[in-house]
């Protein structure tokens, strides 16, 4: 399933992974609340943006959901892979993914002062990565900065002319 997700306040706000989350979040709430069949809610998503999402307001919910991109290189084939192991790996989306008054602030034009969570935070309290075919929030973080830091890697060699 793909869509896009309402825009609140300024695009230069850091508001980015709370429209994602608050999206996520609203969708499934709707098809519980409208007793839809569980194949329209959000099981997997993947976020891929060229700015840190995970350092934005509530990003910490963003890990293990988030490829970044590079603004002038786009979309490179290692980000791809990184977005298709983050919707491949078995992702817990609970219903509440948003601290209540963070959504409320910035669906109403506030601009929350700092975020609540921290990364490290959330991936060790995910509570997910338990068991055969688990991968936690914190390692597929890890998979996508790698794959990020491979992309920049090989622009870089191909850049200079040795790849």
């Amino acid at each position: 399933f793909i869509a896009c997700t309402p825009q609140h306040g300024s695009p230069y706000s850091l508001n980015r992974a709370t429209e994602v989350l608050t999206w996520v979040e609203d969708h499934n709430r709707r098809c519980r609340e409208e007793c839809r069949d569980v194949s329209e809610m959000v099981e997997a998503f993947v976020a891929i943006d060229d700015r840190p999402l995970i350092h934005e307001v509530e990003g910490a919910g963003m890990v293990g959901h988030f490829v970044m991109t590079h603004i002038r290189r786009g979309l490179t084939r290692p980000a791809c892979e990184a977005a298709i192991k983050c919707l491949e790996t078995l992702q817990h989306i609970p219903e509440v993914l948003l601290n209540a008054d963070i959504k409320a602030a910035v669906q109403s034009g506030r601009v929350p002062v700092r975020a609540t969570n921290t990364s490290a935070g959330y991936a060790a309290g995910s509570g997910s990565g338990n068991g055969p075919g688990h991968q936690s929030a914190a390692g597929a973080a890890a998979a996508v900065a790698h794959a990020v830091n491979n992309s920049r890697e090989s622009s870089a060699a191909a850049a200079n002319g040795s790849a």
